[in-house]
């Protein structure tokens, strides 16, 4: 190879060095832009969700205020309410229901309400069973030992329903005549008259 000749292939080379050092150099600038705006989506995104993470609280903490409003209404109520999913899980144990019942709604929440009042409280069951099968209002009295002593419940169920008419679980209201409490009376008033 001769000098010229190697001093034109030296050129080309350095030419294609060049070109191959500006795309490069272009390549490079490209990415740079595209993070960039990469970068920007990923910040607005990020803004976007802070936007929705701070809406979202806003409306838990209102429908927490709703709860708790809904819960002091219920708790306000003198008569016991006692609410069963489609599952037979209690939903709602208002503290009338506690004070009439002697169970507490910490221990019962969510839980089945066949195993919680199966052993001593039979006809109470059957009268929830028996709304859930009727799909319709019940209402009588039914025997229910609440820890001390036999009462009578006097009970009102109604299943829980839809706008679209399908069953979500039944309520059942409570208010009880303490029969023991009258009988004792009467046989006070017996043996005074």
């Amino acid at each position: 190879m001769s000098a010229k000749t190697f001093e034109i292939q030296k050129e080309k080379n350095i030419d294609l060095l060049s070109i191959a050092f500006r795309s490069f150099n272009q390549a490079t600038q490209t990415l740079r832009e595209s993070y960039q705006v990469l970068q920007q989506k990923i910040s607005d995104l990020n803004n976007e969700l802070n936007n929705t993470n701070k809406k979202l609280s806003k409306k838990v903490s209102e429908l927490n205020e709703v709860r708790s409003y809904l819960n002091n209404i219920l708790d306000s109520i003198m008569d016991g309410l006692l609410a069963v999913d489609l599952e037979g899980r209690i939903t709602i144990f208002n503290k009338s229901a506690e004070r009439i019942t002697g169970y507490r709604a910490k221990n019962i929440l969510g839980k089945l309400y066949q195993g919680i009042f199966e052993r001593e409280n039979k006809e109470f069951i059957s009268i929830l069973n028996k709304t859930f099968q009727e799909k319709k209002p019940l209402m009588g009295e039914r025997p229910f030992f609440n820890g001390e002593k036999n009462i009578i419940l006097n009970i009102i169920t109604n299943p829980v329903v839809t706008p679209d008419n399908k069953i979500e679980g039944v309520l059942a209201v409570s208010y009880t005549h303490l029969r023991a409490h009258e009988t004792s009376l009467h046989l006070v008033c017996r043996l005074l008259l």
